[in-house]
């Protein structure tokens, strides 16, 4: 499976390598970002790489309050919100959880 994205920690965690068609967030063990903080859902957002579009996506029961990019909080109505090379994605619960995202291509991606 190609990477198409990468998740890299602000501070501390490790890097997360988006390769899955969907790659859920939230504090369920199934999620491939798993953060364990009881204020969020077992399953907050996915990313998606969807015809060559990089997306998160917020999952419909989840309150979209939790997530911020580039300081800016998500909209309920935006359940879909383009990604671009270098936003920075905030998880906010009991502490935030910063990211930058990094799209993947030919260039970048590892061999």
């Amino acid at each position: 499976i190609k990477c198409w994205g990468k998740l890299i920690p602000i501070s501390g965690d490790k890097e997360k390598l988006l390769t899955q068609e969907k790659f859920y967030v939230g504090r369920g063990k199934n999620c491939q970002l798993n953060i364990p903080d009881h204020i969020f859902p077992y399953s907050l957002c996915y990313f998606s790489n969807e015809k060559n579009k990089q997306l998160l996506c917020i999952e419909k029961e989840s309150n979209a309050s939790f997530i911020s990019i580039n300081d800016k909080s998500v909209s309920f109505k935006n359940l879909q919100t383009s990604l671009t090379n270098g936003d920075e994605i905030c998880f906010k619960g009991t502490k935030h959880y910063r990211f930058v995202f990094l799209k993947m291509d030919k260039s970048t991606r590892p061999p």
